[in-house]
């Protein structure tokens, strides 16, 4: 029989449609007469559905298939049937029905299994399934208690709940995630136990649940619910017996977010065992084995975990699994074995340091150092991202990764996202930190009457533009303000930057270390079986106790070059090297040779802080050519950062520059990122080690290290800025002293830049832009980028000068000229993180943010002009590529906030403008949620006080771009290029 004819078609969906009548009136199924029709109805149903593949009458099948799935309710219906009858006969039909429908098989196609899926999707017909389910192993339970029960039968019960799990894992594999914050407590208990009951006497039945367990601990309130000790005793007995190691892996991983279930997994010796020998033997894909190591490093910060790490038996388990590292493995690949090596560190002889900040004398006002005193005890954490990093939603996460080549980008490995607590706890501590400030300073932010006057001077577009940059050039001649501890700068900073456009691309063998040397390491610790004793080579405490602050190598390069042509410089290689770190942004605190080639490093947090550890910047001499050495920089604090997918320092050879006219570089192989033996006294958390090696190329070489492509208030003032005295006709250019920095100490420099004023376009029809950069100092990417900006908008290019005619740039290239030239990470001389200061600056502690939004005040207050933007500029240590933060009112946490919803989603613009002029950009990656906090950031101060609907945050990679390309000076400098095009374009698509 071919296919069905119109007339036969609809005879079958009558004869349906009538048996959905009779179902729908069946109010008691098992009783009296009703029971004898139910059971001719369903058998009906079951009739229709039972020709094969490939018979003449598969067409009737194929049909009544499709019309039962389409139908809005006749599968609702077989479900309450089978919830409510206790007769196997009816029950049975209804699974057989059931199974046709929803499981794969050649008689329904995808689009059916879809239709009914949708159907199932409603919370109450979920609900409907779990009691169906409950009830039928009540009726199971009953037949294996009767004596008189036949074995067929109870066989039969037993069949016909693996089919119904089968059935419900089906509906729900794909799309249960709408469902589970649905299900009621006693559900989810019910299925804890119902697991825990089966788990050995019936293993089909538990099997088959493992799948809906996975989709019901999505939720971190049911994994509480369900987390027991006989259920983990259960699990870790059932997952090896049936072989179900993904489901069970996926079980783990959630389990493990919640902190009441990980209080329960943390109990059991037997889930430790489980998680390293699933990850030795089971575990094939390589992101099974990063979610087991997530949950062992989860474990291993309980004190059972650690103490059961000293147990040699655990201990030498996960180091069989960092032996199977694979060198051919890609980055994200390989990130497993490097949490293995962190949770190792955790099972050997632990060293505890305290992070204190380094004992300089600042010479601060008396006022200013005594908040200092006062808040000294209050050491905030440095473990987000910076304040802009909104931290990744665990289920946005699970969603948005794809198995694809763009994912390789996506380095935030949602199981680093450990630090909620701690997040809780910075923010709890900004609050108390803004309360002492606004006790114990007693000083309100009011404004003095003159302010009108003073800032009125800010926006003298008017004068003409020699007179007005009168003051500019005596900003170029003054003296940095520095402490005689590093009142130098460092050879490089000397120097004329040479620009390098191509650094390559990220490589897998960047991060492909050693794991022989590494196992040696290990294993030397743990048995404590140091072969070398470390020896403190420099100590930068010593020196300011000693008061050395002259005797400071900074190598002359005609020196060194002429040292080389006359064949000196192997006279200059030791057997130790030298290493200097007092010079401007520069941050070494302490050197230990451990090794003949390998030393260990550590930084110095904040000036007056412990924390900020990141940025890094000292000064190498004394090497051997060709030798290999290994830097251990082992006090950082982020437990992930962008070092693990490929990021490498900077270097600058001094040789290099002279010989090959090379500057800056990225450098380093073998690089790995861990957590150490080194342990925080005060907050009890793992320090992180970055570790790589170099080989020098020259004997008695200099060469200097960074973070990342170094760039210091002193070149701002003295290079950047003294270009822009030069006359142009077609631009306006200001430059000035906007106040100075806390204590009195710099300069910070305002930029206006316009074009002149001319009849076709006047000041007062242009619109204000505003940029800002380099409020966190150790995000040394923002500078070139805010520098590329600038440069741009002074050349003679058409879209530039179209910049300029439609806008007024307000800049403020450093926002925090203290923490810049003292190489902090994240925050100023008083230890305040700035961008946490915009909500209530103080005049006193904060100048430079509280007359960067007095500015900004002034503006919209007294200026009839627009305010079009405002973008503060900042990197991403844990990102690739470069993308914005925006502000959407329907994505704030404050529901008040929607009286500033733009109907026009103006914070798309530029992001979507951005994207169109340069490929580095990810749209992807830009979010408009508005955080309770983030409420004393720049960006949502800015939004929400000023109603700047484009108050933007740029976040850039320090790592790499568009097709892995690493992050150059001269990308950077493009993407400040890019920002203003974007602009540009802006206005000329408005027109």
């Amino acid at each position: 029989m071919g296919a069905l004819t119109d007339e036969y078609e609809n005879k079958i969906k009558a004869d349906c449609e009538q048996l959905y009548v009779v179902l729908k009136n069946c109010d008691a199924p098992d009783q009296g007469a009703r029971d004898g029709e139910s059971i001719k109805t369903l058998y009906r149903l079951v009739f229709l559905l039972s020709y094969r593949h490939g018979s003449k009458l598969m067409a009737i099948t194929t049909t009544t298939a499709s019309y039962l799935c389409h139908h809005p309710m006749l599968p609702v219906i077989l479900v309450e049937i089978l919830r409510d009858s206790k007769n196997i006969k009816v029950c049975a039909y209804v699974l057989d029905i059931l199974s046709k429908l929803v499981l794969k098989n050649a008689i329904v196609g995808e689009t059916e299994r879809k239709a009914i899926r949708r159907v199932f999707h409603e919370p109450h017909h979920f609900r409907t399934l779990l009691q169906a389910l409950r009830n039928m192993d009540t009726r199971y339970q009953v037949l294996v208690d009767v004596t008189d029960s036949t074995d067929e039968e109870t066989t039969q019960a037993h069949d016909m709940q693996v089919r119904f799990l089968k059935i419900i894992n089906c509906l729900y594999s794909r799309k249960g995630q709408s469902q589970i914050s649905l299900i009621t407590e006693f559900n989810v208990e019910f299925i804890g136990r119902h697991f825990v009951k089966h788990a050995m006497s019936n293993m089909e039945i538990s099997r088959c649940m493992l799948p809906l367990i996975k989709t019901f601990c999505r939720n971190k309130k049911n994994c509480e619910l369900i987390c027991d000790q006989a259920f983990v005793l259960a699990f870790v007995t059932l997952v090896p017996a049936v072989k179900r190691y993904p489901a069970g892996i996926s079980i783990l991983r959630f389990l493990s977010r919640s902190p009441e279930a990980m209080a329960e997994l943390c109990q059991s010796e037997a889930v430790h065992h489980f998680v390293v020998q699933t990850a030795i033997h089971h575990a094939e894909k390589s992101t099974h084995r990063k979610y087991l190591m997530s949950t062992m490093y989860r474990l291993a910060k309980s004190s059972y975990g650690m103490q059961l790490l000293k147990n040699t038996s655990l201990w030498l388990s996960l180091l069989e699994f960092f032996m199977k590292s694979d060198r051919l493995e890609e980055l994200r690949q390989r990130m497993s074995f490097t949490r293995a090596y962190t949770i190792l560190h955790r099972g050997v002889t632990n060293k505890f340091v305290m992070a204190t900040p380094l004992l300089i004398d600042f010479d601060l006002p008396g006022d200013i150092q005594a908040y200092i005193c006062d808040r000294a005890n209050h050491h905030s954490s440095d473990d987000s991202d910076n304040d802009e990093e909104e931290e990744e939603d665990e289920l946005r996460n699970a969603r948005s990764r794809t198995v694809s080549a763009e994912n390789e980008d996506d380095d935030n490995d949602d199981s680093d996202n450990d630090n909620d607590e701690e997040g809780e706890e910075d923010e709890r501590m900004e609050t108390k930190e803004e309360d002492d400030k606004d006790n114990e300073m007693q000083t309100e932010n009011h404004h003095d009457v003159n302010d009108e006057k003073n800032f009125q001077q800010f926006f003298a577009e008017f004068n003409d533009f020699h007179e007005n940059n009168q003051q500019g050039c005596e900003l170029f001649k003054s003296k940095i303000h520095r402490h005689a501890l590093i009142d130098r700068l460092a050879l490089p900073d000397l120097l004329p930057h040479l620009e390098n456009d191509n650094d390559g691309y990220l490589t897998a063998d960047i991060n492909h270390y050693s794991t022989d040397q590494l196992y040696s390491k290990i294993v030397s610790m743990k048995n404590n079986l140091a072969t070398f004793q470390p020896v403190v080579i420099y100590d930068l405490d010593e020196l300011i106790t000693q008061n050395q602050h002259q005797d400071v190598n900074i190598p002359n390069i005609e020196d060194i070059h002429m040292n080389y042509l006359n064949a000196e410089c192997d006279m200059m290689s030791t057997e130790v090297l030298h290493f200097e770190s007092r010079f401007e942004c520069g941050n070494l605190r302490k050197v230990e040779q451990i090794g003949e080639y390998e030393y260990n490093l550590f930084i110095s947090p904040d000036a007056n802080m412990a924390c900020g550890l990141q940025w890094f910047y000292f000064q190498v001499s004394g090497m051997r050519a060709l030798a290999t050495y290994a830097f251990n920089i082992v006090n950082l604090q982020k437990c992930n950062s962008q070092f693990s997918y490929g990021l490498q320092p900077v270097m600058f050879s001094v040789l290099s520059y002279a010989l090959n006219s090379r500057g800056w570089r990225k450098c380093g192989s073998e690089l790995m990122y861990y957590g150490n033996e080194y342990i925080c006294s005060e907050s009890n958390k793992q320090y992180r080690t970055l570790r790589f090696c170099i080989t020098f190329e020259y004997n008695g070489d200099v060469c200097y290290f960074a973070y990342h492509y170094p760039y210091t208030y002193t070149r701002l003032m003295h290079v950047a800025l003294a270009s822009f005295t030069l006359p142009n006709d077609n631009v306006y250019v200001r430059v000035e002293e906007l106040t100075k920095s806390v204590g009195g100490f710099n300069t910070v420099p305002l930029i206006t830049i316009t074009a002149r004023n001319t009849e076709k376009t006047q000041f007062e029809e242009r619109k204000l832009v505003f940029l800002t950069s380099r409020v966190h100092p150790g995000e040394s990417n923002a500078s070139w980028i805010i520098e590329g900006a600038m440069r741009f908008l002074l050349t003679d290019e058409e879209t530039a000068q179209c910049a300029r005619e439609n806008y007024i740039f307000k800049i403020i290239p450093i926002l925090n000229p203290e923490g810049v030239i003292y190489g902090n990470t994240r925050c100023g001389l008083t230890g305040n993180d700035l961008n946490r200061c915009w909500k209530k600056p103080h005049p006193r502690l904060h100048p430079e943010i509280y007359n960067a939004k007095r500015l900004v005040q002034y503006a919209k207050e007294y200026l009839q002009n627009e305010i079009f933007a405002f973008v503060d500029i900042h990197g991403h240590s844990r990102k690739k590529y470069f993308f914005l933060y925006g502000c959407n009112a329907r994505q704030s946490w404050d529901e008040s906030d929607a009286i500033l919803s733009d109907t026009l989603d103006a914070f798309n613009a530029l992001p979507k403008a951005m994207s169109a002029v340069n490929p580095n950009m990810k749209l992807s990656y830009c979010r408009n949620t508005v955080e309770r906090k983030r409420e004393t950031t720049c960006r949502v101060v800015m939004w929400r006080e000023f109603a700047i609907h484009r108050s933007h945050t740029l976040e850039c990679s320090f790592c790499s771009g568009e097709n892995k390309k690493k992050i150059t000076t001269g990308m950077l400098r493009e993407i400040g290029e890019g920002l203003i095009r974007a602009l540009a374009n802006l206005t000329t698509s408005s027109e």
